[in-house]
């Protein structure tokens, strides 16, 4: 590659200046961007990329087959309007050799930098090449050599909740579900339990964090996309005396502080008083979705004709295989609802698909959604695998939960 009319290599040393506006939350993965680096008459020698995560900004070099021979970094508070010569600024990495791809890691909470912070990074990176200056500083071509880039940092996602999946090949797509307008089966990853107190007041915490939701006396209410405005969560839900129970399916979610808590003992019971709005805003905002109802009938019914997701019956003789209201002797009947699971596995390897809590699904019916598979507080009669309920997207109840699916 040359840059300029000469017959001697000499190394050659090459400026970039990004400006970076961070606009950070509490991230906990990165999201990057990629810019070019341009050298001599803007010819393009490589990329540079940055991220963040919670902890670090990073600036990676990668060229396109040359050895660095040094790379220097500034991080600067201000636009300095100038290219800076090596030393001249408030962070400076050693002079190192790299090969063909470094990467900086600079500390966010040492440098000073806060989430919203804007500044601008510049390197000088040294690398074989012709110089048209007999190895004086080759920087990037007349009106070019101070280019700035603003970059606006996307927010990284935060972590997801600790799920199970289960990973379902293909789904009894040959079973003619009860009114579905086709065959419908199901391939991917559908959670094996119904989504748990613990896991959706880490979602409650994430999104207060992120601006997107917010608290409004006993309502955790959205607050951006399409569902702003609407009920996600109901913090006073009393719960219901029905099957033996005390405050049965009762909201175990509490705020206080700016923080989500959940009673103890009870993290992995099914969160319930979620409205088909908070069920749904959870799945999107960790890049899911809730299954169709058709989607949960098939992986409900496995590879048979089953009556239950359990098989044929709701007991193994004396063996209860589920939590409905006709199951009031388990030690956890005072709660209405079980820990997730409590009763097995059945099928493609699922659990709480026959009682327990309903699962909102995302099928609608004019202005209302469908749920599916009983719950703790309804008779076996409810807990068939074909058996649907529907409700407008705004209740919020003792025996309604969700699960999701990828």
């Amino acid at each position: 590659m040359v840059f300029g009319n000469i017959s001697k290599v000499q190394v050659a040393v090459f400026a970039f200046c990004v400006a970076v506006a961070l606009t950070l939350s509490s991230p906990s993965s990165r999201a990057q961007e990629e810019f070019p680096l341009t050298a001599g008459r803007n010819v393009v020698i490589g990329t540079v990329s940055v991220d963040n995560d919670a902890d670090y900004l990073y600036v990676t070099l990668e060229t396109d087959g040359r050895n660095m021979r040094e790379a220097h970094l500034y991080v600067l508070d201000e636009d300095p309007g100038r290219r800076l010569p090596p030393g001249r600024a408030p962070y400076r990495s050693e002079y190192v050799y790299y090969p063909q791809h470094c990467e900086f890691a600079i500390p966010l909470e040492e440098r000073g930098i806060e989430y919203g912070d804007t500044v601008y990074i510049q390197m000088h990176v040294a690398v074989p090449g012709e110089s048209a200056y007999g190895g004086d500083i080759i920087t990037p071509g007349r009106g070019a050599w101070y280019g700035i880039i603003a970059w606006q940092a996307a927010a990284p996602a935060p972590s997801e909740p600790d799920m199970t999946w289960v990973d379902i090949p293909d789904s009894n797509a040959d079973y003619p579900a009860q009114n579905c307008p086709a065959q419908v089966g199901f391939t991917g990853k559908m959670s094996r339990y119904p989504t748990t107190n613990a896991q959706y007041a880490k979602y409650l915490n994430d999104a207060l964090a992120s601006g997107d939701i917010e608290v409004d006396g006993d309502q955790v209410r959205g607050t951006t996309g399409e569902y702003a405005g609407e009920d996600y969560y109901r913090l006073d839900g009393p719960g219901s005396t029905a099957a033996g129970a005390n405050n049965g399916g009762a909201s175990r979610i509490s705020h206080s502080d700016g923080v989500f808590t959940v009673d103890s003992g009870v993290e992995d019971h099914p969160v319930t008083y979620v409205s088909w709005y908070g069920a749904t805003a959870f799945a999107e905002y960790y890049g899911w979705r809730l299954p169709t109802e058709w989607e949960w009938e098939s992986v409900a019914n496995y590879n048979d004709n089953r009556t239950y997701a359990t098989g044929g019956s709701l007991k193994d003789g004396d063996v209860y295989l589920a939590n409905d209201s006709g199951n009031d002797s388990h030690e956890f009947a005072e709660y209405g609802t079980t820990p997730v699971g409590h009763f097995g596995t059945f099928g493609y390897g699922m659990a709480d698909m026959a009682g327990n809590v309903w699962d909102w699904t995302s099928t609608a019916l004019v202005d209302r959604r469908v749920f599916r598979g009983g719950s703790w507080i309804n008779d076996e009669d409810f807990s068939t695998v074909s058996y649907r309920l529907w409700l407008t997207p705004d209740y919020q109840l003792s025996s309604i939960g969700f699960r999701v699916c990828r």
